[in-house]
């Protein structure tokens, strides 16, 4: 496994929050995904979100679930927004919870069929 994984394994994720659907996309009729890497502090919030990674694409188009536009940041900051609302028990050392840098969690935005 590496680092991160590892890492991630550490940590539980307890309150995970829908993202609010961007407007822009909604509009256009657009599905995707942002992800987002962020810091676990020891109190188990987000601190310090950041999208690494991004991808979008219009439903019933012949090429479906494939990015047609990466980067694309119209989930960017929905995506973030959502992230700084989870809740995390967070990694515990000797009894210490501590922070954990490198959590990554790939937030999804479908339109409903």
């Amino acid at each position: 496994l590496s680092i991160r994984r590892q890492r991630q394994m550490c940590i539980r994720d307890s309150v995970k929050v829908q993202p609010v659907y961007p407007r822009r996309a909604l509009s256009r009729g657009m599905s995707g995904w942002a992800i987002v890497e962020f810091t676990v502090s020891a109190q188990g919030t987000v601190k310090d979100p950041i999208v690494v990674s991004n991808c979008g694409w219009v439903k019933g188009r012949s090429s479906e679930g494939a990015c047609e536009d990466s980067p694309n940041s119209v989930f960017d900051s929905a995506a973030v927004r959502a992230a700084l609302k989870f809740k995390y028990k967070p990694k515990v050392i000797d009894g210490t919870p501590v922070e954990t840098a490198g959590v990554q969690n790939r937030i999804v935005f479908e339109l409903a069929e």
